[in-house]
């Protein structure tokens, strides 16, 4: 026989968020931005090729990833004619260049980004209470940031898997 378990601690807070997409402009033996401010795990670089162009980007062999990151590399240098993305996913110091415009992947065509790993969502308080049979949790947030909604699900007998019950919109 199943018994039913409704404890606070079975209540899960999931935070979604959304992925900010930079976009870089490969042209003119530069990438515009060279540097591209305030990355988060999870966001998405776009880099933009001029329709003729010799350019690449690359991180391997003379750039940098964190450890864990996949290497950046959109191909052979004039073969990409419209875009590439990369999606960051390990927080950490990034350097990539152009093969054919910097020979030492530091200096001329060179782009960088450090990516944070930050919780989107700061909390002030976070209270959950049992009444007539019925959980509520409540909570008041600090900061968001790049969040779109907050997703409450619960479990109500153990061995069942959590389900999504109700979403409720970020302030920011």
């Amino acid at each position: 026989m199943k018994k039913l378990v409704i404890l606070p601690a079975l209540i899960l807070v999931g935070l979604y968020g959304h992925a900010t997409t930079f976009i870089v402009t490969v042209s003119n033996n530069q990438f515009s931005p060279a540097n591209i401010p305030n990355v988060v795990v999870g966001d998405i670089l776009q880099f933009n090729f001029a329709p003729v162009n010799l350019h690449n980007v690359v991180t391997n062999p003379l750039g940098s990833v964190p450890s864990g990151a996949a290497d950046m590399n959109s191909g052979a240098a004039g073969s990409v004619t419209t875009s590439y993305s990369y999606t960051v996913t390990v927080a950490g110091s990034y350097r990539y260049y152009c093969e054919v415009h910097s020979p030492d992947g530091v200096t001329g065509m060179v782009g960088t980004f450090t990516a944070s790993a930050v919780v989107p969502v700061q909390l002030k308080n976070f209270d959950v209470a049992y009444s007539n049979r019925t959980v509520i949790a409540s909570w008041q947030t600090a900061t968001e940031q790049n969040l779109s909604y907050f997703s409450r699900t619960f479990k109500r007998f153990s061995g069942e898997n959590p389900s999504q019950f109700r979403k409720k919109l970020a302030t920011h």
